[in-house]
């Protein structure tokens, strides 16, 4: 599975306007995706805690 963004999209997610969509349109397993920009990985943290998309105890994976 491949996602490309436009400089468009780009344009978009640096005015705080997250891109969002569900897997199950495209015939996948029921999960949300919300590709976000930010700075720092610390600064999206802070708005996706801002907006109520996740709490100080929501899991976190990190690769590597």
């Amino acid at each position: 599975m491949l996602f490309g963004l436009s400089k468009v999209n780009i344009e978009r997610l640096m005015k705080k306007e997250p891109i969002v969509f569900n897997l199950k349109d495209m015939g996948l397993e029921d999960r949300k995706v919300m590709i976000m920009y930010g700075e720092t990985e610390q600064d999206i943290m802070s708005e996706l805690i801002d907006e109520d998309h996740v709490t100080t105890k929501t899991k976190i994976h990190k690769e590597g």
